[in-house]
């Protein structure tokens, strides 16, 4: 059960960290 919750945190980390990779690249191309 511990194993399924962890590995549901470091999926969603991986979405934040790529998802905030995405946004500064986007706005460095706007500024």
């Amino acid at each position: 059960m511990v194993y399924y919750i962890l590995l549901y945190i470091q999926a969603l980390y991986l979405m934040i960290m790529r998802a905030r990779i995405v946004i500064l690249v986007w706005f460095q191309c706007l500024c």
